[in-house]
């Protein structure tokens, strides 16, 4: 099935589905719209022969997301799935860490089974104005006491920044953003910009 998906990652994805009120089986959709092969996932995958009997009709991208929005092309997002979702994702040009010190509450819940909305506002409780000064202790944290919670994945700084803008002539409102990857010198540089509706 060409790259090999992380089991973490996946597991991960799936607490994070549940944990804003989507089935954990949308994974396997969107799994199958990354993947270069056709072959279904079950339950609640989809390929080209779902997509080419829409009208209009069109194919799986078989690769990354360019962007978030095209969750809406997924099998099983409608808008009200991808306004759940939209909010705790991104999409960016490399496998990046969750960084444990700006995550927000749902991406907390999907780091292990059972965590719930109550021990990740604890963690963010916990980390303060000045954050985890590291993954270990992020994991000596009392909410993830008997979690088998992975250091895998994790991280306490970011590499990729997401900026938004507002520009208002008369009563006229655009709204822009920009992602920003961080180079070796610490300068932001624009990886992508476009127009936002939030």
């Amino acid at each position: 099935r060409g790259k090999r998906v992380s089991e973490t990652d996946l597991k991960r994805f799936r607490r994070l589905l549940a944990a804003v009120g989507l089935a954990p089986e949308l994974a396997n959709a969107v799994l199958d719209w990354m993947d270069a092969d056709g072959e279904v996932r079950f339950p609640g995958g989809a390929e080209d022969d779902t997509y080419s009997r829409l009208d209009p009709p069109y194919r799986a991208a078989n690769g990354p997301f360019a962007d978030p929005s095209e969750l809406r092309l997924v099998a099983g997002f409608d808008d009200k799935a991808y306004a759940a979702l939209a909010p705790v994702v991104t999409a960016l040009p490399e496998p990046t860490p969750i960084n444990v010190n700006t995550a927000a509450a749902p991406v907390l819940m999907a780091l292990a089974d059972g965590l719930t909305n109550a021990d990740a506002q604890a963690l963010i409780e916990a980390r303060g104005q000045n954050g985890f000064a590291s993954v270990d202790a992020f994991l000596q944290q009392d909410a993830l006491a008997g979690r088998a919670v992975a250091a895998e994945g994790l991280a306490v700084t970011s590499g990729y920044f997401l900026v938004r803008s507002n520009i208002q002539v008369g009563d006229l409102q655009t709204h822009f953003y920009s992602i920003l990857a961080r180079n070796d010198s610490g300068a932001g540089i624009p990886i992508r910009r476009g127009r936002c509706a939030y």
